[in-house]
């Protein structure tokens, strides 16, 4: 009886170890995955074609270490953000290089950013190049981190 390529992508436990595989060391060839899943090296390809397709896999990205480039200072930040202007606020945020990502949260602030500064000085020179001057922004708390504990994009898919 054949499956449809619908049931095929679903998370079996060969499809989880693919995952896994890719988590662990994205540049792993075809063949080694091959090999670690008891599978041809077409199904191989077939089934993470499938996951990507069915946004079990979003991307493959390299991973840098923003001290290398200058900016070991990481800070999140917490804004309050009325309502009716979150929208105008998040449009302008794309134009600072400094912010890697932006989520809109719920709770007492609207939007949390992470950010990469050279140091104190350069962090608050943005907070009053780019924060301050956004009249929209009714709360703003900056958050230095001092340790890092767990920076992982790894998920248990078990």
């Amino acid at each position: 009886m054949c499956e449809s390529p619908k049931s095929m992508v679903a998370m079996d436990k060969k499809g989880k170890r693919i995952v896994q595989l890719l988590t662990t060391n994205p540049k792993i060839s075809i063949a080694e995955i091959s090999r670690e899943v008891a599978l041809t090296e077409n199904a191989v390809r077939y089934r993470i074609e499938q996951l990507e397709k069915e946004g079990y896999i979003k991307d493959y990205r390299t991973r840098l270490d923003p001290s290398k480039f200058g900016k070991p200072f990481k800070v999140l930040f917490l804004m309050k953000i009325e309502e009716q202007d979150i929208r105008k606020v998040l449009m302008e945020f794309p134009s600072c290089n400094e912010l890697v990502t932006i989520y809109r949260i719920t709770g007492h602030y609207s939007i949390m950013a992470i950010g990469y500064f050279r140091d104190q000085n350069h962090m608050q020179d943005f907070i009053d190049r780019h924060l301050m001057k956004k009249t929209h922004i009714t709360d703003l708390l900056p958050c230095i981190v001092t340790q890092e504990w767990k920076d992982d994009v790894f998920m248990d898919i078990e």
